[in-house]
């Protein structure tokens, strides 16, 4: 009787454990994906499409990012 106890609490401390890393990699995703929204936001206001302000307070500054689809060809200060 005792193994099993044993098992069994083995058992669900691995879960809680995947449970949480889980959680942390689901927050993680959500974060990023926020940064990202931000960032494509900063980049429409600055005028370029896929170019992005190097800091908050210099937006003639702007950087490239390479997309898949060719979006750097757009880049330029605005």
């Amino acid at each position: 009787m005792r193994e099993e106890v044993c098992a069994e609490n083995e058992g669900s401390r691995k879960y809680r454990k995947n449970k949480r890393k889980a959680v942390e990699e689901r927050g993680a995703l959500r974060g990023r994906r926020k940064e990202r929204r931000r960032r494509g936001k900063d980049s429409r206001g600055g005028g370029g499409g896929g170019c992005v302000p190097v800091t908050n307070w210099s937006r003639d500054k702007l950087v490239c990012f390479r997309f898949l689809d060719g979006q750097n060809s757009q880049c330029g200060s605005s």
